[in-house]
């Protein structure tokens, strides 16, 4: 079905790592120790010109931000996931290539579906075009449909790999590239969006029909808005107006969900009609976001994204 601005394609997915082991120690250690000790971020290597090269979308779904890379001679998609705090590599693609195991505490994953799951840590260096991530730490997950559906994702990149680099998404081009910063990428005359750096998230705010909500920018979500029901709710959209039933991937399954259309939608000075929303069950589990503002927003555009710092520019 092909798509359109009012109809995003419910790929949305959100995954969250916490580190079990970390919870018995106290404060600012605590924390030193996970992203130092534990789970450290990779050094980068970019061509001369400080950016990855341009790298074709891996998939024909527009809207999903994939694209080819390279662990020693393996190709494999990856999903490049603002949404995520860590990356992570599907449990079969780690036992098949023999990934070494890193020293690292238990880790829990927690999707909108609801299912936790406890992996390990691996290390490995990642290619992505004229890029080199040496040293990636990387969850062991199982993906689920990620990885066994047509997305054939079996890598994904998360914050701890998005927050060192700069981030070029050309959605009309279908491609993408890495930069070593924002004016390695940004054309001239890009223009800022609302956004602030928000622990290990980019927010921006979003008004949905006058409800002023504040959004985790998600480049692993395909609809352009997604919402717990309680969210829509607060903000006036279940009002008994017509809504159908949808489901996207997460991680490790699918989760149902309604669809509903919202009348207006404001980022900055950007004005959406009728677009439509997606609406989740609410989560209890810990660090699942009530907003996400995902990539159907920006399907007519060139989005840079430099997310250590706190910046979201379009083209």
């Amino acid at each position: 079905m092909p798509e359109s601005p009012s109809r995003p394609r419910g790929r949305s997915r959100r995954s969250v790592l916490t580190s079990l082991g970390l919870l018995g120690l106290g404060g600012a250690a605590a924390w030193w120790a996970r992203d130092n000790l534990f789970w450290p971020g990779p050094s980068v290597e970019f061509a001369e010109d400080g950016t990855s090269g341009w790298l074709a979308f891996a998939t024909e779904h527009r809207l999903f931000v994939s694209t080819r890379a390279m662990i020693g001679d393996t190709a494999v998609d990856a999903l490049i996931d603002s949404g995520a705090q860590r990356s992570v590599v599907d449990a079969t693609l780690a036992e098949e290539l023999d990934l070494p195991r890193r020293l690292s505490p238990p880790q829990v994953a927690y999707g909108l579906g609801g299912g936790p799951q406890l992996g390990h840590a691996v290390s490995t260096d990642v290619r992505l075009g004229w890029m080199t991530l040496n040293g990636l730490t990387a969850g062991v997950l199982d993906l689920g449909p990620l990885a066994s559906s047509g997305l054939d994702t079996r890598l994904i990149l998360g914050w701890d790999v998005l927050s060192r680099m700069a981030l070029d998404i050309d959605f009309p081009g279908r491609r993408l590239r890495f930069g070593r910063n924002e004016r390695a990428v940004a054309p001239a005359g890009a223009e800022a969006l609302p956004a602030v750096r928000e622990g290990r998230g980019l927010m921006t705010q979003i008004s949905v029909e006058g409800a002023v909500l504040s959004a985790l920018l998600d480049t692993g979500a395909s609809p352009a808005l997604s919402l717990n029901m309680e969210t829509a709710e607060a903000a006036g959209l279940l009002d008994g107006r017509e809504t159908r039933e949808a489901s996207s991937i997460v991680l490790g399954g699918v989760l149902a969900g309604q669809v509903v259309t919202a009348r207006t939608l404001t980022l900055g000075e950007r004005l959406y009609e009728n677009v439509e929303v997606h609406a989740y069950p609410r989560s209890a589990l810990p660090g699942i976001p009530p907003v996400l503002a995902g990539m159907g927003l920006f399907r007519d555009d060139r989005l840079i994204l430099d997310i250590g710092q706190g910046r979201m520019l379009v083209a």
